[in-house]
């Protein structure tokens, strides 16, 4: 199973924190019909999904400042850690700002038929960047 690490500063504290990542947590197993379970640890959460690729819209808003960590969860990082985020072809309204995507099999696939933009975002030490199918149409 692919191992996926999101970290942003804030200055909510956990229970705040904790509260509003159980609701995004409860709306992306209802909106992408995804199996969600929620580890409270500590000092990290952990939010493990089933099911992956996006088939309708994903918005990943990060600013330059404070990208977006899309990254293994591994002590020692590889590329191949994760499978990457893959754009599937019903996929219409897909926008990518400012975010970081590395140590993936491929950080961004565009499947056939897929649409959808990258802005901005650093893209590394993944087997593979961005795979496009020829049918797709990224802009």
């Amino acid at each position: 199973m692919a191992d996926i690490q999101i970290q942003r500063k804030h200055g909510l504290g956990l229970p705040k924190a904790r509260k509003i990542a159980f609701r995004w947590a409860e709306q992306v197993e209802e909106e992408f019909d995804m199996v969600c379970t929620y580890e409270e640890g500590v000092t990290v959460d952990e939010v493990s999904f089933t099911r992956s690729g996006v088939n309708g819209t994903l918005k990943v808003l990060g600013t330059a400042g404070n990208p977006v960590a899309f990254t293994s969860g591994r002590t020692a990082p590889k590329a191949g850690d994760w499978s990457g985020i893959a754009i599937k072809g019903t996929a219409t309204d897909v926008l990518i700002a400012h975010a970081q995507i590395e140590y993936a099999s491929t950080g961004i696939t565009f499947d056939t038929d897929s649409r959808g933009s990258v802005i901005g975002s650093l893209i590394r030490n993944n087997t593979t960047g961005i795979f496009v199918d020829y049918r797709a149409a990224p802009r």
